[in-house]
């Protein structure tokens, strides 16, 4: 699926919000606007894959402003 397609964005965005505030439960609705617009299984879970990344990206980086890094990557943080 090619994403720079500006007619799927409120699609993929709608499916992606429905699956983060529904803590995994997407309406039946929002499925069928997402397949309506094009969506495959491939592409239903490649946006599932992304949205359980940027979730682990933001507990990681909760994370990291409270545990200290290894001495040897210090000279290396984010000021």
């Amino acid at each position: 699926m090619n994403f720079a397609d500006l007619g799927i964005l409120p699609p993929v965005y709608a499916f992606a919000r429905a699956l983060v505030t529904g803590r995994g439960a997407v309406p039946d609705a929002v499925v069928r606007r997402a397949a309506a617009a094009g969506l495959g299984p491939a592409d239903v879970l490649q946006l599932v894959t992304e949205c359980a990344f940027a979730t682990l990206v933001g507990l990681v980086d909760n994370l990291a402003g409270r545990i200290g890094l290894d001495e040897p990557l210090r000279p290396q943080s984010w000021k």
